[in-house]
């Protein structure tokens, strides 16, 4: 059924314009489901209820938001449950013996002459994934769900149980639907049940659902048509959607969808799922509220308590640009984006090093550190859902640390940048709303692309970056993003380029291990159980970091065997900096500069991260400098059986994992020199404590999540110091580009907590990191009481015992699963290394003493 792809239109399709009008939409609601047995006895699977809405409505809602005007449903068994909505009714009266596509199909007359969304009528999706459909071109466009396996996982117990096959080309075309998998990395996603048909299409896949024998219509789902199309050659297009949904097929699928729905007190893991009606589907899931914090320094303490409010007075600017305003920005429609390319890391890989010595060519767009990554996300959870006249707004909003310099990263060294380490990273939100008002100006539609380009390009012109004439390209620095959002960049640029940095694994353990403990992750995971899930595991998460095997070895497949994705080693960059550096230009299509061995930020100098150093010179960090002091020698052993686990490291580092059973046993059950060094943690014991819910007390239960809300709300103000944002944003502005030093004074009020800030903002560069301490008034205004004191006694010995003891489980077990088990041979195409893409000279480059300290 499934054969190879045959042909395809020369090319890949080029992203839209704008983005489609859809008014129609047809929900396919007519089977019994009868997986649910008696929850469907008299109704079908959309009546049943998620989250105080029936499924209908949750996908009713969703499209409208979308833009669709009309919305059919195709009844068939328990109709009458569906009945009383705003919508069209279909009766499909073979419903019992016939299939989906002919559920579909009873709704051709209804549909005429006209593009069609087709959705299942047992999915709750947002409305991120019918806009995704609108913005891809094609007859026939199927929405897929790139990073399903926690999805899968959760259902099943088994990524591969009721998987099927689902494998892109190049342009995000699909191959292959429809068949049994074998391997989880044979699988680029999974569709979602969600389809854009236009006429054309539809014509297309009724043709071939009539031409196919009676016996054989039978069987015909629409994933079986659209192999049987695919196979002749006809070309079925992919959206990807980033934002939650869910699959309810059987009764223990709408548990876990009740689960999704509902506010979790334990901040669990998986994806939220939000009402699409619900206003706060407007914000970016995975963003934290903003700590509500003042700073009251030593020279404003006696005359300014603050405002508490957690927001920095902004400029206002004009309701409506005039002509002659818009005038000065209009320099940003004389420049065009040809292409754009990745940066994306293996662990603590020098990633962020690598795109600074890009960040001030003149062919290179980018934004300090990671602050455009999350891009794809925003839009579509927010900006894509707007009107064209507020998306520029919201991309503002959004976006507020390319302006806000309260907001800037102290933890990516931005806030001490150039010769004397004094300058911050950001440019005026006047100039960037003025160039991304201009870029818009004669009134053509904004979509995810050219909001993307026009973005990147304001902010580079409101920083005065001098940009070439031509041969524009984007540095996106996708770095361990879900893989939906590289398929969503691929979508918009099919031509786009993957630079994968890796870094010798056993400096990448341990300088992940001290970058996990320096930034206070290990208050609520272990260091050392986070570093080994990250680099060597395959835990799926729909948000956070992407799986390793998309980290190691490329996204897609195809990526690799159409030379879209190559490996670059830190070490090779350190060691020959301007060999390597020419050869990545070559490779991107840029031309070579001598700017490509200077280490910048906004073409300011970058001194590195507080915790790696003291400079970002070529060469002059010691790429080992964490082993001795994280890793023991067994640990090194441990690591080098490991790599087997990720073969495109194991190849470029040349590596081999021991094949003695006994070794590999060993390694299993030894001790790492981390679990000793492990610190106690208040938040992984109350949550190993609270992991027995079901058998404590009540009472207990209650009290443990109570104190466990404070204790996470500690910890985030601690990790990354996310709390020194809050005081940052109050400091004077000449305070901004020092480190932090300061206690939060935390008041519980009823909704949540009251955060003040003592700081004090002195210039040391012998501290360079924020530090803070975290105070709980209540805690510190009267003694603890004795049961107060039981208390904690029984969870920082008890609790933080069994935490360990978990922690050390959960490590073998994945040992275990790493070393014992055979490594399959359906693994992705292995990258090559960047620097054997092109033997070029690099004369105009050699290399000065110091070359990224010094400007041209």
């Amino acid at each position: 059924m499934n054969a190879p792809f045959v042909s395809a239109p020369a090319g890949p399709l080029g992203p839209l314009p704008a983005r489609r009008l859809v008014r129609k939409a047809v929900i396919l609601a007519a089977g019994r489901g009868r997986r649910m047995g008696a929850l469907t006895a008299d109704r079908p699977k959309a009546a049943l209820e998620v989250g105080g809405h029936a499924l209908i409505d949750w996908q009713a809602a969703a499209l409208r938001a979308a833009g669709v005007e009309e919305i059919a449903v195709v009844t068939g068994h328990g109709a009458a449950a569906l009945s009383g909505r705003s919508l069209t009714y279909i009766h499909n009266p073979r419903w019992e013996s016939g299939t989906q596509v002919e559920t579909l199909l009873c709704a051709r007359d209804w549909i005429e002459d006209e593009p069609v969304i087709v959705s299942y009528g047992d999915i709750l999706f947002h409305p991120c994934a019918p806009l995704a459909l609108l913005e891809r071109p094609g007859d026939i466009v199927v929405g897929y769900d790139a990073d399903h396996r926690w999805l899968w996982k959760s259902r099943f117990g088994n990524w591969l149980k009721d998987s099927e096959t689902f494998a892109l080309g190049p342009g995000q075309v699909l191959t292959e639907i429809g068949a049994t998998p074998t391997d989880i990395e044979a699988l680029d996603g999974q569709f979602m049940g969600l389809i854009l048909l236009t006429p054309a299409g539809l014509d297309q896949l009724a043709s071939a659902y009539h031409a196919a024998p009676e016996v054989e219509q039978r069987r015909l789902d629409f994933t079986r048509l659209l192999s049987g199309l695919i196979a002749r050659g006809i070309r079925v297009d992919t959206a990807a959607n980033l934002m939650p949904w869910m699959e309810v097929d059987g009764a223990r699928d709408l548990k876990l969808s009740q689960r999704m729905a509902e506010p979790d007190l334990l901040k669990g893991t998986g994806p939220k799922l939000i009402f699409p009606d619900d206003l706060k589907a407007f914000a970016v899931e995975e963003a934290e509220d903003e700590p509500d914090v003042t700073a009251e320094t030593e020279e404003v303490s006696t005359t300014h308590a603050g405002t508490g409010d957690g927001h920095v007075p902004t400029s206002t600017l004009p309701a409506s640009w005039d002509t002659a305003r818009l005038g000065r920005y209009a320099e940003i429609r004389t420049h065009k984006v040809l292409n754009a390319f990745a940066v994306q890391n293996w662990g603590r890989s020098g990633s962020t090093f690598v795109q600074t010595l890009f960040d001030d060519h003149p062919q290179v767009l980018s934004t300090p550190n990671f602050y455009s990554r999350r891009y794809y996300i925003a839009w579509a959870a927010r900006i894509g859902r707007a009107p064209d006249d507020e998306k520029i707004s919201a991309f503002l909003e959004s976006f507020r640390q390319w302006w806000d310099t309260g907001l800037v990263d102290a933890t990516a060294g931005l806030h001490r940048l150039g010769p004397e380490r004094s300058e911050i990273a950001g440019v005026k939100r006047e100039a960037l709303e003025g160039y991304l008002r201009a870029a818009f100006a004669d009134g053509r539609p904004i979509t995810r692309r050219s909001l993307f380009e026009a973005g990147h390009l304001a902010y580079a012109l409101a920083r005065g970056q001098a940009l070439a004439g031509c041969g524009l390209q984007i540095m996106f620095p996708v770095h361990g993003e879900p893989r939906g959002v590289a398929a969503a960049f691929l979508e918009d640029y099919p031509e786009a380029r993957f630079i994968h940095t890796v870094r010798e694994p056993i400096a990448n353990m341990a300088s992940t291990i001290q970058h996990n403990c320096f930034n206070e992750f290990d208050l609520r995971g272990d260091a050392l159980e986070d570093a080994l899930q990250g680099l060597f595991g395959r835990r799926g998460g729909r948000y956070g970091r992407a799986h390793t095997g998309f980290l190691e070895r490329p996204y897609f497949p195809f990526l690799a065997l159409s030379d879209q994705a190559r490996l670059l080693k830190l070490e090779d960059l350190h060691a020959d900096g301007a060999r390597v550096m020419v050869g990545a230009a070559h490779w991107l299509g840029l031309d070579p500069h001598p700017r490509l061995t200077i280490s910048t930020w906004d073409g300011r100098l970058w001194w590195n991260r507080p915790e790696s150093g003291k400079d970002s010179r070529l060469g002059g960090q010691p790429l080992d400098r964490n082993v001795e002091s994280r890793l023991s020698i067994g640990d090194r052993r441990k690591i080098a059986s490991l790599v087997g686990a990720a073969p495109a490291v194991q190849a470029a580092y040349g590596m081999d994992s021991p094949s003695n059973l006994f070794s590999r046993l060993l390694a299993v059950v030894s001790p790492w020199r981390q679990e000793a060094l492990a610190r106690r943690s208040e938040v992984r014991s109350l949550t190993t404590l609270l992991k027995g819910a079901r058998i404590l007390p009540r009472r207990l239960v209650d009290r443990l999540k109570d104190v466990l809300a404070r204790e996470r709300y500690r910890a985030r103000l601690l990790e990354m110091a996310s709390g020194s944002i809050g005081v940052r944003k109050k400091l004077p502005d000449a305070q901004k580009p020092n480190a932090v030093r300061a206690v939060l004074l935390v008041t519980p009020i009823k909704d949540g907590w009251r955060t003040r800030a003592l700081a004090g903002g002195r210039r040391d560069r012998r501290e360079e990191a924020d530090r803070l301490s975290i105070l709980y008034l209540d805690d510190a205004t009267g003694p603890r009481s004795v049961s107060d004191q039981v208390f904690w006694i029984v969870v920082l010995t008890l609790g933080w015992q069994l935490a360990r003891l978990r922690t050390w489980i959960s490590v073998r077990q994945l040992m275990a699963r790493l070393l014992l088990a055979p490594l399959n041979s359906r693994s992705a195409p292995l990258v090559r290394c960047l620097e054997s893409s092109a033997c070029v000279e690099h004369s105009e480059l050699q290399l000065d003493d110091k070359p990224s300290m010094q400007l041209a």
